[in-house]
């Protein structure tokens, strides 16, 4: 009460005038407006801002300073395809959290492909081999795998490199899949393992 006879306007403006919203950001808590204030080039006003971290914070998502930063920087388009999107894929990749396969898409410069590079990480493929170019339009190769202990054999087609198919074939059998080469590829592997399969045997589709 004594603030409000003391003070001049000016003073009891900037001491009372704004109401301070904290977040737990890295682990602190943080004021959203020095924060917001303190990116270089936003491209939401505030209050939209303050929403998008609301948000994370009620589907009990930790917030990051880099998923704030993003939230500041990204217009409509580019936060739906990452951290506001209705569904996450939560994944890290050198370091990087990406909440989903668009954005990870997005941010190695193949949003056009964004649903291949999807598919492929759903069908278990790391990272770094899901973002690797397909061959064109018309391309491919023609590959057979061979189990040198039974004789058993694999023809496959792909329009990915052979050795990038193979290192899908490999972690698909370890994952289990009852699909394609599970049948020649031991899971877990053994030390004989390099003996008895041997490399695809490529030939230009």
């Amino acid at each position: 009460m004594e603030d409000c006879l003391t003070l001049d306007e000016s003073a009891y403006r900037s001491r009372y005038g704004r109401r301070r919203r904290l977040s737990i950001i890295d682990g602190a808590a943080i004021d959203l407006a020095e924060f917001y204030a303190a990116v270089a080039e936003p491209l939401t006003d505030y209050p939209k801002f303050r929403a998008r971290v609301r948000g994370q914070e009620r589907r009990g998502l930790e917030i990051t300073s880099d998923m704030a930063r993003q939230a500041a920087e990204l217009d409509n388009a580019g936060w739906r395809r990452g951290w506001g999107a209705s569904r996450l894929s939560i994944f890290s990749h050198e370091g990087v959290v990406y909440p989903t396969y668009k954005a990870f898409a997005e941010k190695h410069g193949r949003l056009d492909d964004a649903n291949l590079i999807a598919a492929r990480l759903k069908r278990g493929a790391d990272p770094k081999s899901a973002i690797e170019p397909r061959i064109g339009r018309g391309g491919g190769f023609i590959y057979l795998v061979e189990q040198k202990s039974t004789g058993l054999e694999y023809v496959g087609l792909t329009t990915l490199t052979p050795d990038q198919r193979w290192r899908w074939h490999v972690r698909s059998a370890r994952l289990g899949s009852p699909y394609g080469t599970v049948a020649l590829v031991t899971v877990p592997p053994k030390p004989s393992d390099d003996e008895q399969l041997s490399e695809p045997t490529v030939s230009a589709a």
